[in-house]
């Protein structure tokens, strides 16, 4: 299976200069590296790992999903433009996402 390392999420902010720039990158941070259902008063807070048994190509699509609809929802200052992956772990079933983002 794949594991996808959350706390590795790269986050790029396609616009430079943006004010709340730190903070929307910390508070990703923390919303990439939680696991969906740990949170006991937002069960939805966090990224699914359900797509991780998948074959990669299916994994990647699923977690895509997710990152742009949790980004979309728990973060409304930014929209995801592209999420490209480093796949220099995938040899070891790891795949860490880097997620380009843009201000609204």
């Amino acid at each position: 299976g794949i594991r996808m390392t959350l706390g590795e999420a790269k986050i790029q902010l396609a616009s430079s200069g943006m004010e709340d720039a730190e903070d929307i990158c910390e508070c990703l941070k923390v919303l990439y590296s939680a696991r969906a259902g740990e949170q006991g008063l937002d069960r939805d807070f966090g990224i699914s790992l359900d797509a991780v048994d998948k074959p990669t190509s299916v994994a990647k699509a699923l977690l895509a999903a997710e990152i742009v609809r949790k980004t979309k929802k728990y973060e409304p200052r930014v929209e995801v433009v592209r999420i490209e992956w480093d796949t220099s772990k995938v040899g070891q079933g790891v795949l860490i996402p880097k997620v380009v983002l843009r201000s609204v």
